[in-house]
């Protein structure tokens, strides 16, 4: 609720900061209600409202609020009070009660400023701000106020001191918002006066005056000012300038319109405003249309930075240029891309920029920035295509038409094309083919350019090219070697230079496309690879003996030829030890004499000796470094063992002695930067530094590193030497030309300063870690390549070191990959193995080396430079990190307390310096040393000292780096070791950031995130006072960035630490670290909630976008610590703005899609809901475009399958049609109209404004939610083929997800038509969408991109699995995809042409199999398409023939594996399909032949490589097979392939086992032998498969992007695991294996292997394992003689029951599983287990462990039978498997005494589960008395047992009297087998006399029951059986007795007169034995009394005459006759039918 007395709490409030802060909050509160209010409450805004009760606000009386505290000075207006106020009038005004009173606010505001008496600036400065932001958002509203309100802002203007920069600051911006609504409003003398005043601020002394001065433009007259504001100013100020100037430029191609006025409308002056009419279409004649022509408006620039001096100035002008394009649009770049190109080549030849080669390099890396980061980054992908054709048909194809440069200007020139043709390639990836053609010629033809520069970017291009484009590989290979054979050997003396150096052209061109092979192996040829080794070998040999004619041009020979071989070597290395092993000795031996002993005087060396001896080593080492790197492989794959390391560590050290006896030191003072030439012509002095640099990158290689412990001394001395040389001895008496200002007003020499200065500082930035140094980045971290240009930095270029791009990715438009100069690059390799060494150095080692350091520190002599010593200083800090970092990963030590002291008095010092980075790098230090060395002592004297120092110096420089030091030591200790002084650094922290010192409290509060971050919980007791404070700064003047100094500072660069810019951004990360400490205290604490939400609230909404991107980082910390505080309905509009392409600072994008990430994972659904236009999706695919950080596309990645996955079940089209429409724009990467047209929209929407612009793009803050314009914006759909690609893959998650849900309506199609007649808004289902994804399918196969087409392929697969079960309704017998089969067919065809790849084909030959054995399609002719090409390309694999054009063998071996796994498929297919069989009918013989090569090839792939080898060259010497001398690099291209299509091929040739003679007369020539053989051999590679099964799940999941990924992985290998079972099964079944292959332990590891699996998998897979066990004792029962294995076999098949069964087990896995609820696959197991478990006790192997077995497998039927968990599906089998195996023990000669009391304990305990049978569950006491009465009658022997047969008759009687009917009809059939025991002729004395004690106990029950329950016998029909059962004994009793049992029956139909039923029943079954037993009847007339004689004989009356109908209801119902059967499995009595002559004997 909003508090509407807030005026009367302010005045409550006696302290001025604590008003300040309480009305902060309040109007942080009232404006996310009125904005929720205003903007209209969505469905999902207002549950939000109603679940926190907030009603509607007052919106007329807030209004009268708001505008007397705008006014008061009590609280002051702040800058954000007064954001704050300007938000909300907004908000207000934008209501239709308050929009009346908007002129009155207007007038009110105005009159604030008229009134001279108001002398509080914040007041003013507030009515400012509020009365722009209304005119500027109300525009036409108040646009007859705004002539008044420009005469009162031009009067505070004018009025403004100098020093009253926030005045003037405020006024500009309010004019520039003004503007941009009102603009037409303005008459001459207003714009006059912005004019002059515009003209003043670009040149004004404050950047942040230069920034606002150019907002308002003018079209004459200000080009040429404002150019002055480029000098000495900051990026903000050259960024506003150049977008001012980028503007004034695109205006000029507007139309002319004649009745357009001149000046120009204000609206369209501002840079933020519209640019539609700045934009022309794509279609138009821009030069004839525009006020300029094109290069008029492109040289009116050029001529600016010709005539510029400043690299300041030229950096700005490039930042012009950029903004120049981004103002003007993708159309116009795309249709002038060549005019763009030629003016920009113009600048890169211009001779004033290539007067040396430094300046040239310089020069073209800034025109490199235009065209790739601007100009390539706006292109589309047709757009990039078109400029690959134009570069190589503009440029190339004219410059390679020349054998020598046309101008000295050529080789710049080409360098500039060829590195933007490398980065087009890289950028278009596979879509670039379509240009490969004309590009493969012209780059060939540029090889005869005699230029070092020109063939490094050459080789660097065809690299790129054969990476893209892998099929060029072999080619390129194949002509370069033909090239370089032709002429490297037999060059002699006389030639000429430049032939020398085109061979070397020739050798680095094919050195590049070597390494490229490591990328794609199965592309390269190994014969290729092979004869270059040889050329390698042969020019080394050739270099080392020179004739003796001429020496000198002899040398220049040799160098080239040592060049062209160490490069080619260097080149194979990096191609890994598979290839590398067959040359590991002859390598060895090259390298070995490079590196002698002992090397002769340098003195005795002429120049051009030593100048050869270099180059040797050179190359020689960076081949030894490539091994070092590539050739540490896993798996046992490695060469670099400890014996190779230890030889190579030999050849090091000589290496080390021979370059510490020359003059290297010297070559580290020479002047200037490095010159680019070639190796051969480089000053003896660098070739002595590059030799150093490879030593120390090759010894930091070295593992362990104890091996070359002797050269740890030297190394660490000739290390130090090199970046910090001693003054004394090396001066520099000459200021170098390599010295340079940085931007934090420092010289620093260039030439020996390291470049990881930087590295760390940007490494630090983008990981945003904890890291002192990484305040360094706090702002301009998107421009930091282009600040980077005028920072004192070198530029990298492929020409410094070209063997760098042999071992690394080298991308030519990005400066962090390319090589630096060589001074640079040897001073960064010394400092990495000194950090390496250092640690592990003797404490005597370590402090000399400090105490050296110490000395050059300190040098205050005059023979070296400042800039000199500033660079080693920079030097010594970064090796002592890098030292400190080694100890802190656990190498080494810090030996001594000396040196641990060494180090902080070195730190200490430089806390002090002038220079940001020694200052950062300093801190950083000092909280190593604190990790380092955790004594008390030492961190209290630390601490102790920084507090001393900074009470005691008040220099801003000196408190600044004390405090962050303080934050790094807490952050690098620990809260643990720094709890104790937590509180004294917490205050000490809280008043360095309340100094007014901008760069004091900047770092203050940059150390205060670093301690909070590190404290973690035990900050908790100082989160309050910290957020006050903070809170309390934000609003105080002395940290706004409105009052930054108003000088620039000394040394004319414009320092960004020495404003407020970066105090902002603290705050938001301080924010996020409380929120952190917070933790869920955050949700039920309101007080700290609000104070957190007020300042996020400021942080949100701030103009600032780095400001922006700390308040997204802290919704994150709101949305895990206090979601339902979070207001989704406006956040995720907000972020959806955030990526928008008007956000152009790529952090904003990168934190937003975090957080949606974030959003996505917790519920998708809302976030769905929430969002605007519910265009989520469109913008996160059209980002997937522009984005180049891989880990935030795999963000965006993650959310669009999140909201896949939400989506997916209930609205497949929506993601459908998004897919289609997608791929309907891209067009796959042609020039297509659809793409052309969806260009143009977006080029007019400006979505082509790109992130990775270099930073130069226009810096748009972050804007509101209330632009109505900007939020139904579409989003228009550009997509490249990458994200196209992404988006099929979508679709085939779709259809996993729906399959996955189990709503089988969308599977469907009879079904869905139905939910579609019923309820038609519910009928989004998959199935009616099939022709659509066929059509996406078929449109992605056929088009132009290899993985696109892959990716149709794929999608194509998954549509023919899924679907093809599907039948079609309309017509029955037809599946529904068979009206598709014409489209399936064009989808697969262009897979099969010449112009495929072989990945391409070999997926295609999959797919036609899966979609010819899919049955389909029931009869496929022999000329349909599919067919015929499947049958091709087996004929191709019979005949051996080449599938494609100038592919390499292993292509070839790939697509023959293809081919044979889609042929399989067809096999496995045929034993479903009719018609799939018919086609393998014929191909069987051929097929049979190839499959079984494939299988013995997979094997190969198994054995232990030496083996294989020996038997390869036994091979080889007895039968001439061919030599495979890259046998290992085979097998590991090839292992992938034989991967994926070996299981499919084993199932195959396993189909074919019970047709046994195909394999043996067709295949191995009626060989029994030889099929036993392959047999054992498919077997252990099915066995192997299984026992690796799980083991690679982990690695699997985390190379996978996501869960869904992962998932697919589990599937794949779920189903390898239950092929290999199913082949395993069939393996055994055919008994081709003789049994002695499984004797001597074979079986026993065989059950090992399934135990494991047992415990650990599905229940379908332990089915498949106990089947195979099953099989294996059916096949090879009378084999099995022995007990090997066979206990393991019973126990694996009783865990089974153990591991389900509760209560019979303790094994942990028992204790997880046993209590899962029944299922199928249970049953089925349980099923198949009884099953083995019968065989294996039936086996002759058990017959003497009968004891033992029968204890165990009774033990768990009883459990079984007692569950009732198994009682229904696995019970009955229980009892089947009980009956054979009690057979089993009978047929047994002798019975086990134990054995008979295990049965008898059993059947007891079933007993005893009966006892309670009202609280047993029916189905278990059936299965318990059926159980018992089974073993019973089976095997009375063992179960001969009186207390047992008493204790069954006791439980019948139970169940019998229970009044259960269901239990006593069982217990009644029960009865009846159990009394007949004795009754068969075949029954023995222990079966006669159970059934005798069975009829004793159970016949008087029978006639109790009878007695009692006469009438419920009759209504449940069980008379009949009761009666059956008291007349059993009748048939074996004596005449007296059945006389009583007569007599007994003849009464009992007279006792219930009301059962007519039992009359009939009694009297029917007494005339049956009568009938039977007619003389013992006639006797037993006789006993009988007279009563009983007239009963029995009306009895027999009245049932003879009875009608036939009259039968008795018993009789139809249980069977005719009344035969006495045995219901529980025995023989019946022979009884026959009762017929009426019998009875005329009575």
């Amino acid at each position: 609720m909003i508090d509407m007395d807030i005026e009367a709490a302010l005045a409550a409030t006696d302290s001025p900061e604590k008003k300040e802060q309480q009305l902060f909050q309040w109007l942080a509160s009232l404006e996310r209600v009125i904005c929720r209010d205003v903007n209209g409450l969505s469905p999902l805004a207002k549950s939000y409202q109603q679940a926190h009760a907030e009603a509607s606000p007052d919106i007329p009386a807030l209004v009268k609020i708001i505008a007397r505290l705008s006014a008061s000075s009590s609280p002051r207006p702040s800058k954000p009070i007064t954001r704050a106020f300007t938000r909300i009038l907004k908000l207000f005004y934008s209501n239709g009660e308050a929009a009346r009173s908007l002129s009155d606010a207007v007038a009110a505001f105005q009159n604030i400023l008229a009134q001279k008496k108001i002398e509080c600036l914040a007041i003013r400065l507030n009515a400012i701000a509020c009365l722009a932001a209304l005119t500027e958002f109300f525009g036409s509203k108040v646009s007859y106020m705004f002539a008044e309100t420009a005469t009162l802002l031009i009067k505070q203007l004018k009025g403004a001191r100098d020093s009253e920069i926030a005045l003037r600051h405020e006024v500009l911006i309010a004019f520039s918002g003004c503007l941009k609504g009102v603009g037409k409003s303005v008459n001459e003398v207003v714009w006059k006066d912005l004019l002059k005043y515009g003209k003043l601020g670009l040149t004004d002394k404050s950047a942040l005056i230069r920034v606002d001065a150019a907002q308002p433009d003018d079209f004459d007259a200000l080009l040429i000012p404002s150019l002055k504001g480029l000098e000495g100013t900051n990026y903000s100020a050259r960024s506003s300038v150049a977008n001012f100037v980028g503007y004034i430029l695109a205006s000029s191609q507007q139309k002319l319109v004649a009745a357009e006025p001149k000046t120009p409308t204000a609206k369209n002056a501002s840079v933020g405003g519209s640019k539609s009419a700045a934009v022309p279409s794509s279609n138009a004649n821009i030069e004839d249309e525009g006020v300029l022509s094109v290069e008029d408006m492109l040289n009116a620039l050029q001529a600016l930075f010709t005539k510029s001096t400043s690299k300041e100035v030229r950096l700005g002008l490039i930042q012009c240029y950029s903004a120049l394009f981004h103002e003007l649009g993708r159309a116009f770049v795309e249709s002038n891309y060549v005019r763009i190109v030629k003016h920009l080549t113009t600048l890169v030849g211009n001779p004033k920029f290539t007067a040396t080669d430094a300046d040239g390099i310089y020069h073209r890396t800034l025109c490199s920035i235009i065209l790739r980061n601007v100009v390539g980054k706006m292109l589309s992908e047709s757009g990039q295509i078109s400029a690959l054709k134009d570069l190589e048909a503009g440029w190339l194809k004219k410059w390679s038409s020349l054998f020598g440069p046309e101008a000295p200007s050529s080789k710049w020139v080409l360098t500039f094309i060829l590195d933007e043709i490398t980065a087009l390639l890289t950028d278009l990836g596979s879509a670039s083919s379509v240009v490969s053609d004309a590009l493969v010629e012209s780059l060939f033809n540029l090889l005869q350019f005699p230029s070092w520069s020109v063939n490094a970017s050459l080789s660097c291009c065809m690299k790129q090219f054969c990476v893209t484009n892998p099929k060029a590989i072999g080619t390129y290979m194949d002509r370069l070697i033909e090239m370089l054979q032709k002429d490297a050997l037999s060059v002699t003396s006389a030639e000429k230079a430049e032939v020398l150096e085109r061979l070397v052209g020739y050798g680095n061109s094919l050195s590049a496309v070597i390494s490229s092979a490591r990328v794609h192996p199965i592309h390269a040829s190994f014969e290729s690879l092979a004869v270059v080794f040889g050329i390698s070998t042969q020019l080394v040999k050739a270099a080392t003996t020179p004739s003796t004619s001429n020496a000198a041009k002899d040398t220049k020979i040799a160098c080239a030829q040592i060049q062209i071989a160490w490069s080619l070597l260097t080149a194979m290395t990096t191609l890994g030890p598979s290839i590398m092993s067959v040359h590991m000795s002859q390598l060895l031996l090259l390298w070995k004499p490079v590196f002698p002993k002992l090397l002769p005087k340098e003195s005795s060396e002429n120049e051009s000796q030593l100048l050869l001896s270099l180059v040797t080593r050179d190359g020689a080492l960076a081949s030894i470094h490539a091994f070092l790197e590539f050739n540490c492989g896993k798996d046992g794959g490695a060469l670099v063992t400890v014996d190779v390391v230890k030889r190579i560590v030999v050849l090091l050290n000589n290496a080390l002695s021979i370059s510490t006896s020359v003059r290297a030191l010297n070559a580290v003072n020479g002047s200037g930067a490095a010159a680019v030439q070639t190796p051969s012509q480089k000053r003896v002095q660098e070739l002595e530094l590059s030799v150093r640099k490879r030593l120390f990158d090759c010894f930091t290689r070295i593992r362990p590193l104890e091996t070359f412990d002797a050269s740890y001394v030297l190394l660490t001395k000739t290390s130090a030497s090199m970046f910090a040389p001693d003054h004394e001895l090396y001066s520099d008496k000459a200021l170098p030309s390599g010295v340079a200002t940085d931007k934090y007003g420092s010289h620093v020499d260039l030439s020996i300063l390291t470049s990881l200065v930087w590295k760390e500082i940007e490494e630090c930035g983008n990981k945003e870690n904890r890291s002192g140094v990484a305040i360094l980045t706090l702002r301009e971290f998107d421009a930091r390549r282009v600040e980077q240009m005028i920072e004192a930095r070198v530029i990298g270029c492929l020409e410094y070191d070209f063997l760098a791009m042999l071992t690394e990715d080298v991308v030519p438009g990005i400066q962090s990959t390319l090589s630096l100069p060589i001074s640079v690059d040897a001073v960064d390799a010394s400092i990495k193995i000194f950090g390496l060494l250092f640690p592990i150095q003797p404490a005597v080692h370590q402090e000399a080396a400090l105490e050296q350091f110490s000395k050059c520190l300190k040098y205050t002599g005059t023979k070296v430079s400042a800039g000199r010593k500033l660079a080693v200083q920079l030097n010594i800090f970064m090796a002592l990190m890098y030292a400190l970092k080694s100890i802190v990963g656990k190498t080494g030590s810090l030996a001594s307390e000396k040196a641990s002291a060494g180090i902080r008095d070195i730190a200490l010092e430089a806390l002090a310096s002038p220079n940001a980075q020694l200052r950062a790098l300093a801190s950083e230090i000092l909280g190593l040393v604190a990790r380092v060395d955790t004594s008390g002592t030492f961190v209290n004297q630390l601490l102790q000292s920084l507090v001393d120092q900074i009470v005691n110096n008040r220099e801003p420089d000196s408190r600044a780096g004390c405090a962050l030091a303080l934050g790094c030591i807490h952050v690098n200790a620990g809260s643990m070791t720094m709890g104790t002084h937590l509180k004294t650094s917490i205050g000490i922290l809280h008043s360095l950031i309340s100094d007014a010192h901008p760069l004091v409290h900047t770092w203050a509060l940059y150390a205060l995130w670093l301690t909070i971050e590190s404290s973690s919980l035990s900050f908790g007791p100082y989160v309050s006072a910290t957020l006050s404070l903070v809170i309390k700064l934000a609003m105080s003047d002395s940290h706004d960035p409105s009052f930054p100094p108003s000088t620039v500072p000394a040394g004319g660069t414009y320092n960004f630490m020495e404003n407020n810019s970066a105090v902002f951004p603290c705050f938001g990360r301080i924010l996020h670290a409380l929120v952190g400490v917070l933790g869920p205290e955050l949700a039920s604490s309101t007080r700290m909630r609000e104070l957190c939400f007020s300042l996020f609230e400021g942080l949100k909404h701030d103009t600032d976008p780095y400001v922006v991107v700390e308040a997204i980082r802290c919704i994150q910390q709101f949305i895990m610590f206090a979601p339902q505080h979070v207001d989704l309905p406006t956040l995720i509009p907000f972020l959806q703005e955030q990526i928008s392409p008007r956000v152009n600072v790529h952090l904003i994008k990168t934190s937003a899609i975090t957080c949606l990430y974030q959003l996505t994972q917790r519920d998708a659904g809302l976030v769905l809901n929430a969002a605007t236009n519910l265009q989520l999706e469109e913008q996160c695919f059209s980002l997937l475009d522009t984005e180049v950080d891989e880990h935030v596309r795999a963000e965006l990645r993650d959310i669009l399958n999140n909201l896949l996955k939400h989506v997916a079940v209930d609205h497949p089209s929506r993601w459908i049609d998004l897919c289609k429409n997608i791929l309907a724009r891209g067009g796959g990467g042609g020039s297509s109209a659809a793409s052309k047209t969806a260009a143009g929209a977006s080029s007019s929407r400006n979505e082509d404004d790109d992130d990775e612009g270099a930073g130069m793009s226009k810096k748009d803050g972050p804007k509101g939610s209330l632009d109505k314009s900007k939020v139904h914006e579409a989003v228009v759909l550009v997509p490249r083929w990458r994200t196209q690609s992404f988006c099929i893959s979508c679709m085939r998650n779709l259809i996993r997800y729906i399959l996955d849900s189990g709503v089988t309506e969308h599977m469907n199609l009879a079904a869905a038509r139905q939910i579609q007649a019923e309820t038609p808004d519910d009928a989004d289902l998959l199935i009616f969408r099939l022709a659509d994804l066929i059509a996406i399918s078929f449109n992605s196969a056929t088009m132009p991109v290899k993985d696109l087409q892959i990716q149709g392929l794929y999608l194509l697969q998954d549509i023919i699995n899924k679907f093809a079960g599907i039948s079609d309704p309309d017509f029955e017998g037809h599946a529904l995809l068979e009206q598709y089969q014409a489209q399936i067919t064009a989808a697969l065809t262009p897979a099969f042409s010449a112009e495929s790849s072989s990945e391409l084909m070999s997926l295609a030959t999959v797919v036609a199999g899966t979609y010819i054995g899919s049955g389909i399609i029931k009869e496929f002719h022999p000329s349909d398409r599919v067919l015929r090409l499947l049958g091709g390309a087996l004929d191709s694999c019979k005949a051996g023939d080449s599938f494609l054009p100038s592919i390499s063998t292993n292509e070839k071996e790939m697509l023959r594996l293809s081919v044979l796994t889609s042929w399989a498929k067809l096999q496995l297919s045929s034993l479903k399909f009719q018609g799939s069989n018919r086609i393998i009918k014929d191909r069987v013989d051929v097929l049979s032949k190839l499959w079984v090569g494939c299988i013995q090839g997979t094997a190969e792939q198994k054995v232990d490589l030496s083996l294989l080898l020996r038997f390869k060259q036994r091979l080889q010497e007895n039968e001439g097979a061919k030599n495979e001398i890259y046998l290992a690099a085979t097998r590991e291209v090839l292992a992938p392939s034989y991967k994926r299509c070996w299981l499919t091929i084993l199932q195959a040739v396993c189909s074919l086992l019970p047709q046994q003679d195909i394999l043996l007369t067709r295949v191995f020539e009626n060989s029994a032998e030889k099929l036993q053989n392959f047999a054992v051999v498919m077997l252990s590679l099915a066995i192997e498969s299984i026992s690796m099964f799980g083991l690679g799940k982990k690695d699997s999941a985390e190379l996978s992007s996501g869960k869904e990924e992962a998932k697919v992985i589990d599937d794949s290998e779920q189903e390898t695991l239950d092929g290999c079972l199913i082949c395993i099964g069939q393996i055994v079944a055919a008994k081709i294996i003789p049994w002695r292959y499984f004797e001597n332990g074979g079986f026993a590891d065989m059950i090992l292997v399934f135990d494991r699996l047992i415990q650990t998998e599905t229940l379908a897979t332990q089915t498949l394992v106990i089947d195979i066990i099953k099989g294996i004792f059916v096949a090879y029962s009378d084999s099995i003689s022995s007990d090997e294995g066979h206990s393991l076999a019973f126990k694996l098949i009783l865990n089974v029951f153990f591991f389900h069964i509760s209560n019979l087990s303790s094994n942990p896995t028992a204790a997880m599983t046993s209590f899962r609820p029944s299922t199928p696959a249970m049953a089925s197991l349980f099923l198949s287990a009884l099953d083995a478990i019968t065989l294996i006790i039936k086996s002759k192997v058990f017959e003497g462990k009968a004891e033992q077995v029968t204890s165990l497998v009774f033990f768990i039927f009883t459990a079984i039978l007692a569950s009732d968990k198994f009682a229904a599906d696995v019970a009955p089998k229980v009892l089947a498997a009980t009956k054979s195996i009690l057979e089993s023990l009978a047929d047994r000669p002798s019975q086990s005494p134990t054995t008979a009391s295990v049965v008898k304990a059993s059947l007891s305990t079933l007993l005893d589960t009966c006892q309670d049978w009202s609280n047993v569950d029916p189905a278990v006491l059936k299965n318990s008395i059926l159980g018992v009465t089974l073993a019973i009658t089976t095997s009375p022997e063992i179960c001969a047992s009186n207390e047992l047969y008493e204790k069954v008759s006791h439980t019948l009687f139970l169940l019998i009297s229970s009044g259960n009917d269901q239990l006593a009809r069982i217990a009644i059939q029960c009865s009846r087998s159990l009394m007949s025991l004795g009754l068969k002729e075949s029954a023995s004395d222990v079966a006669r006399n159970s059934g005798a004690i069975f009829t004793r106990t159970l016949l008087p029950v029978m006639y109790c029951y009878i007695l009692e329950s006469l009438p419920n016998l009759a209504a449940n029909g069980l008379l009949d059986d009761v009666v059956k059962i008291i007349l059993l004994p009748s048939f074996g009793s004596s005449v007296p007795a059945l006389s009583l049992i007569v007599s007994v029956l003849v009464r009992i139909p007279a006792t219930e007169p009301n059962v007519p039923e039992a009359h009939k029943v009694i009297f029917t079954n007494l005339l049956q034995i009568a009938s039977q037993q007619q003389t013992k009847f006639r006797e037993m007339m006789v006993h009988l009394t007279p009563e009983a004689r007239v009963a029995l004989e009306n009895g027999f009356k009245s049932v003879l005459s009875a009608p036939p109908s009259a039968a008795s209801p018993q009789q139809q119902q249980f069977g005719s006759g009344g035969a006495v059967t045995d219901h529980a499995g025995d023989e019946s009595v022979a009884a026959p039918k009762i017929q009426l002559k019998m009875f005329g004997a009575f």
